[in-house]
């Protein structure tokens, strides 16, 4: 497989994976690669972490579809380097697209996804607006299931793990995977990350093939496109 594939395969597991689910953070189950909670602490975050953002549900009136679109990352937000990414890739039902299977695909208006370099990171993140609490409680639950029904998987003879993620808890509940895997080009990770506030999903994956993966680029971007909803 060459390096374009490789990246397309990422493109394809951001793009879906970021069309929002709510999720819950780190903590390994005995039957479950992932579990829900809304009672993470900061005690669970990777030794990386140094604070934890605490998101909670606004008692206002609901933000407006085009507050969520602007809020959205921008070029503007993240380092000198990356651009709009266009790679999208539409692959068929099973692992190698359980993100999207469960979660569907995020509207045009309310994702995005950049690239800094040909190995990555890609950055991508979309916001699902659902019509209640528990809508976006049986995205959750269907990706929970999708990647419980995935651990490893080959695609495109690539051999993809998933595993927990350890990350702060954000608003209602926060759920966080890693899938790991090793190409000629060196070590692939793709980190998922989705959390819900109340009925609106929010989800952000940053993938990376090689070494020079830095862990709190996550959460650093996820703490700041926090920091951006209404």
């Amino acid at each position: 497989m060459n390096k374009r594939s490789i990246l397309t395969v990422l493109a394809a597991m951001a793009m879906a994976a970021c069309g929002g689910g709510d999720l819950a953070d780190t903590v390994s189950a005995s039957t479950s690669v992932v579990s829900t909670s809304s009672e993470a602490s900061a005690s669970e975050a990777p030794e990386s972490t140094t604070t934890t953002t605490q998101a909670t549900t606004t008692t206002a009136e609901p933000a407006e579809r085009a507050d969520y679109t602007a809020a959205l990352l921008t070029l503007e937000d993240l380092p000198f380097g990356f651009t709009t990414s266009a790679v999208v890739s539409e692959r068929s039902p099973g692992c190698d697209s359980v993100i999207r299977d469960a979660l569907g695909r995020p509207d045009d208006d309310l994702s995005v996804s950049y690239q800094e370099t040909e190995f990555g990171p890609i950055v991508s993140e979309a916001i699902y607006l659902n019509e209640s609490d528990d809508s976006a409680a049986d995205r959750l639950n269907a990706l929970r299931v999708g990647i419980d029904g995935c651990l490893t998987y080959t695609q495109d003879e690539i051999e993809y793990t998933y595993s927990p993620l350890a990350f702060p808890k954000i608003a209602d509940e926060t759920f966080a995977a890693r899938a790991s895997a090793v190409s000629f080009f060196g070590p692939i990770t793709v980190d998922l990350v989705v959390w819900r506030d109340g009925s609106v999903l929010v989800g952000m994956v940053v993938a990376i093939i090689g070494d020079g993966y830095d862990p709190s680029f996550t959460e650093s971007t996820v703490k700041l496109a926090v920091s951006k909803l209404p």
